[in-house]
């Protein structure tokens, strides 16, 4: 009985956070070095993060585009990843055999003297279009 009162207890508290918890957004579009596991000498990225709650149940769900070139900027493939910190949440992945990726350099090789991760600060149109890019991008393979 006690534990049934404490986990109404604990649903009512969280359900009151709930309707408190800030959401933020970043949306991003980069170029990086691919990791020692992964396909390629780099990626372009285009991607958007959301988290809502506060420190203690902090959520977070990622959905990011990523497109994989070899040194000489040869296209390999591109990954459409989808995670998130939900409880019984796996990590989605769809394979894509086209560049996805967009407000990126199409041609590029690998300039070992530049500096990775690559990228300029998306001004407000530019991060609207990746967001309803990547939306669009993931209603359409998942």
């Amino acid at each position: 009985m006690v534990c049934i009162f404490i986990i109404i207890m604990m649903v009512g508290c969280t359900s009151d956070q709930t309707s408190n918890q800030e959401v933020r957004e970043k949306i991003e579009a980069y170029i990086t070095e691919s990791l020692e596991y992964e396909a390629g000498s780099y990626v372009k990225v285009n991607s958007q993060i959301i988290m809502s709650g506060t420190d203690e149940q902090l959520s977070v769900e990622t959905r990011q585009i990523k497109d994989y070139f070899t040194k000489q900027g040869s296209y390999i493939k591109t990954k459409l990843i989808h995670s998130s910190t939900k409880q019984n949440s796996d990590e989605e992945e769809v394979i894509e055999k086209e560049p996805m990726t967009i407000l990126l350099p199409v041609d590029l090789a690998l300039d070992e003297s530049k500096t990775f991760p690559s990228g300029e600060e998306l001004d407000e149109k530019e991060s609207e279009k990746v967001k309803q890019h990547i939306i669009a991008t993931f209603d359409d393979a998942f």
